[in-house]
């Protein structure tokens, strides 16, 4: 199908509501921000409780996934477990953080100390923090790299296999406009976006801890899976939306207490705003809803609409999406999406009937961006990779499966209509056969989107073409399956590919991404 055929067909099935035949109806909650049914009870809530309350208690988490992701639970004892308390101002900008982090050292070799990530010093925000400790003993901090990364020395080397509590206090202060890394950091047009806005702990691996000054073009986060408790404190009338579910709910001296649960998960978010308007719909186990202002209702609709067909989608195709929520929320971002554990932010601007890009109505990007970020459930939350140095592993592999997004949704016609994107962004450089295999610092201006974006699933397709699509559709179900929770590198799946097809893929990794 031609595009220009396919971005009519898109605007009518937009405008009719739904955009397949097997979409879902989608209905406006009874009591959109009722109280939920009480997990573990309002004690909790109280902010002393819930930092006592046992890391060993999994049975916070049962209520964000679905009853065949459950056992996964008697297994992450090792991984991560942030709990975090967040007092947000009446301002909506100004937050008080006080975080216990409970990490297990699971490499091979004892560490002196860990990082912890401070983003919000690059985002046009400010993040500090004090009163650090380790075991209960007061350790020192350094700032390094723009003040983005924090190395906390630790007392004594942790040894294999132990595990270390890291106590600390941090102050938290939001641009008030578009911030940096695309606006995604913010409190700005009646919306509260905190981006990766707590200290952070990065992956370690052979080469060490992942820490560096990202471009200011990119996704910033390289994290491992972790398990997530949050309390937040925060004015009356906010609607809330984002990772994991909320399993309790209080007030406290006239203030709204709320208590989130996630894991495992590769980050935390949440956004907030007073004037959110929230529709759902279910898919399975799961309940998908869509936040935004009033006047985005039809963008809402649609957005929801899709994100449901691609959640049935790609669970057929790479496993079973895990949680029991998946929320998209409207926002004022430069992106067009971001991509969060269990969420996704999307750029109002696409929810708008009026606005064009181009000749194009914008909400017609819209199908293709949420399509797109509900992928990223896959390849970025339940198969970690390093977005940051290796992005095609990201990126490019998201962007062949919203293809098949397209085919499930459309057939032959709708797959080549996406496709045709790729070939639009790989002209931005006159298709030059740059390697898709770099970091995204290698990548300026335009090319960064033209290789990743466009050459990038063209590889994919390409891989699939030598494997044989059925082999192809095996392996990646296969790879999806054994790097759930975990992280893969490029190495690791070319050997799975090169397994399951029983061929040598060297040639053709040589020519597209080394």
């Amino acid at each position: 199908m031609k595009k220009s055929l396919l971005i009519l067909a898109l605007i009518a099935l937009l405008l009719a509501g739904c955009t397949s035949s097997a979409a879902v109806e989608t209905e406006e909650p009874a009591e959109a921000d009722s109280p939920p049914e009480n997990q573990v009870g309002t004690s909790i809530l109280d902010e002393d409780a819930f930092f006592e309350h046992p890391y060993d208690d999994m049975a916070v988490y049962e209520a964000g996934l679905v009853t065949d992701e459950q056992p996964v639970l008697a297994h992450v004892g090792d991984l991560t477990t942030y709990r975090i308390s967040l007092f947000v101002e009446d301002n909506l900008y100004q937050l008080h953080g006080r975080q216990l982090v409970r990490y297990t050292n699971m490499e091979e070799t004892a560490l002196d100390g860990i990082y912890f990530r401070l983003y919000a010093n690059l985002f046009g925000g400010t993040i500090t923090v004090s009163d650090l400790t380790a075991d209960g003993t007061s350790v020192e901090g350094t700032l390094e790299m723009e003040d983005s990364a924090l190395w906390v020395k630790l007392p004594q080397p942790l040894a294999p296999g132990e595990t270390v509590d890291l106590a600390m206090n941090f102050e938290l202060e939001l641009p008030q406009e578009m911030g940096g890394n695309y606006g995604l950091f913010s409190s700005y047009d009646e919306r509260m976006l905190l981006h990766v806005s707590y200290p952070v702990i990065p992956v370690f691996d052979d080469e060490g801890w992942n820490v560096e000054v990202p471009p200011t073009y990119g996704d910033v986060s390289f994290f491992d899976a972790a398990m997530y408790m949050v309390r937040v404190e925060a004015p009356e009338g906010l609607i809330w939306v984002g990772t994991g579910v909320e399993i309790a709910r209080g007030d406290e001296d006239g203030r709204d207490v709320r208590l989130f649960a996630s894991g495992p998960a590769r980050d935390f978010y949440i956004a907030a705003s007073p004037r959110f308007e929230v529709i759902e719909t279910q898919v399975g186990e799961t309940t998908v809803r869509s936040f935004a202002f009033e006047n985005r209702q039809t963008g809402s609709d649609a957005a929801l609409t899709v994100a449901a067909n691609a959640i049935a989608s790609y669970s057929a195709r790479f496993g079973l999406y895990p949680y029991t929520e998946f929320d998209i929320v409207g926002a004022p971002m430069e992106a067009w999406g971001m991509e969060y554990p269990g969420a996704t932010a999307i750029s109002d601007t696409l929810y708008d009937t009026e606005a064009y890009y181009g000749d194009t109505p914008a909400i017609v990007y819209l199908e293709g961006t949420v399509a797109h970020e509900v992928a990223h459930q896959w390849f970025f939350n339940l198969v970690g990779t390093d977005q940051v140095d290796e992005p095609w592993m990201d990126e490019a592999i998201v962007q062949y499966a919203t293809g098949l997004y397209f085919l499930d949704q459309y057939g032959e016609e709708g797959y080549s209509g996406f496709q045709a994107s790729w070939y639009d962004r790989w002209d931005r450089v006159d298709r030059s056969e740059i390697p898709i295999g770099q970091p995204v610092s290698e990548y300026p201006g335009a090319s960064y989107s033209a290789i990743i974006y466009g050459r990038g699933p063209l590889f994919i397709e390409a891989l699939a073409r030598e494997m044989g699509q059925d082999v192809f559709n095996d392996f990646i179900l296969a790879y999806s399956k054994a790097n759930r929770w975990d992280t893969a590198y490029p190495d690791e799946l070319r050997a799975m590919a090169e397994e399951a097809c029983e061929c040598d893929l060297s040639i053709l990794f040589a020519d597209w991404v080394d």
